[in-house]
């Protein structure tokens, strides 16, 4: 199974109401079947959008591997100061430690980390929906991406020299192993200045050496000031290498600003794209930051081994069991909750009939038990009229707690805790307006409680 080259070289702007029919048919790319043993450079397969190569992958051959380029200007390279060398804790602190260096909303972006030395460590940054797009398609083609790069790094590079490109209206500057800018040929002469200051400024700051003049004013000659400028110069580039075969308006103008920082210029006449695919080769040691070192792993991106009509049975399956694990699970909570309840009935039926010596159907018992109660009457008064003339004189009495009571032969026998003894009270105030009789059998302090067993009883007119 042979390599495939996937050249994007555009991508739209995102948008919410893109559907992705429109998405894709503004995505345009080229793709290259890599160079083998018996084959000496890339071969092209494709070229057109994104929808056509759809169409051209599910009526051809499948591939083993896939390499991705992206285009120049849709990835940004920086360098950040990190506390840490864990890969894990820098990507969850990269969202705090950019989001005042991008324009754009950091949540959608997407990072990848490069090499990390001396507390500096490299990263690349691109639209999050591009990622999520192309792999989105990319699973369901089965295309088995394991690097991911910019158009940058097929410029080559070589140590203490800086390589120029162009493509299309762009120019691309490649600055180091892992480092590299982009933008309009209109900012070259711009980009180009920044870039060679920002060099000399995290190598070697101006005010350190402003500072070294001026502690050794005695030592004004040409000598230190000669030794300050090759400090600076050190950390340029020894030269730039252009590549180009139609774009020499530019170069005059690269030469006379590489010269004014005394860096030579090698220009090669050849298109840099045509160069790129002439000496492509898998060797990552060229190819800058793998994007794929980000969130995404080239792992979820193999093609799925189990079939689909297994998987589906499977989950079926799994979906049943669960649903029975759920339902025995429901079933024992309300089993305990019932048998909880069922005990707290039979105390609270024992508590109000204490005569009772046993108890088989609690609903019947104490149906039964109430329609007792309610037929024993005395003086045209039932049970439940004896009780409710008591009860709200008790109710009366915030003091007064009923611990139990027993019904007998129309005589009402209360055991009442209380804070002190009621039942002169209770006596005084019940006789003034019933016909009734109310005895004290017992009367006792428990641990500074009065418990007292009362009989009321409804005398006859």
């Amino acid at each position: 199974m042979n390599k495939m080259l996937v050249w994007f070289h555009s991508f739209p702007e995102e948008t919410d109401v893109m559907i992705d029919n429109q998405l894709f048919e503004q995505i345009n790319l080229s793709a290259f079947i890599m160079p083998t043993s018996e084959i000496s450079q890339a071969k092209k397969l494709f070229s057109g959008d994104f929808n056509e190569f759809i169409t051209f992958l599910s009526e051809g051959e499948s591939f083993q591997d896939v390499e991705i380029i992206l285009p120049a200007n849709e990835v940004l390279y920086t360098q950040v100061s990190v506390p840490s060398k864990s890969h894990n804790r820098i990507m969850q602190a990269l969202p705090f430690l950019m989001e005042d260096l991008l324009v754009s909303n950091v949540q959608k972006q997407y990072f990848a980390l490069g090499d990390i030395k001396s507390g500096k460590c490299n990263i690349a940054i691109t639209r999050h929906f591009i990622i999520e797009k192309i792999f989105e398609q990319f699973k369901k083609l089965s295309l088995p991406a394991s690097i991911m790069t910019s158009e940058i790094f097929y410029l080559p590079w070589h140590k203490k020299k800086w390589t120029v490109g162009f493509l299309k209206d762009n120019f691309i500057v490649r600055t180091g192993e892992q480092s590299g800018e982009t933008n309009s040929v209109q900012n070259l002469e711009f980009v180009l200045r920044l870039l060679f200051n920002k060099t000399k400024i995290d190598n070697h700051s101006e005010s350190s050496i402003e500072n070294e003049v001026s502690e050794n004013t005695e030592l004004k000659d040409e000598s230190l000031l000669h030794k300050n400028a090759e400090q600076i110069n050190h950390s340029l580039p020894v030269s730039l290498i252009v590549y180009t075969s139609n774009k020499f308006d530019f170069i005059k103008k690269i030469s006379e600003i590489a010269h004014e920082y005394q860096v030579e210029t090698e220009i090669i006449k050849e298109d840099i794209l045509n160069f790129a695919l002439s000496d492509i080769k898998m060797d990552s040691d060229h190819l800058g930051i793998n994007l794929l070192q980000g969130m995404y792993k080239p792992a979820q991106f193999r093609q799925v081994k189990f079939p689909f009509q297994m998987t589906l049975i499977f989950i079926i399956i799994l979906a049943a069991f669960s649903q029975m694990f759920y339902m025995g699970y429901q079933w024992k909570i309300y089993h305990d909750m019932n048998a909880g309840l069922q005990t707290e009935l039979e105390q609270l039926y024992f508590q109000t009939f204490p005569e009772s010596k046993r108890l088989i159907d609690i609903r019947s018992q104490a149906k039964n038990k109430l329609k007792q109660l309610q037929n024993k009457r005395s003086s045209g008064s039932s049970f439940l009229s004896l009780l409710g003339i008591i009860g709200n004189e008790v109710r009366l009495n915030k003091d007064i707690r009923i611990q139990t009571m027993q019904y007998n032969d129309d005589i009402l026998q209360l055991d009442i805790e209380s804070e002190g003894f009621v039942f002169n009270q209770l006596k005084s105030s019940l006789e003034s307006q019933y016909n009734m009789t109310i005895q004290e059998k017992s009367s006792s302090r428990v641990k500074g409680k009065v418990h007292s067993v009362v009989s009321f009883k409804l005398n006859n007119n």
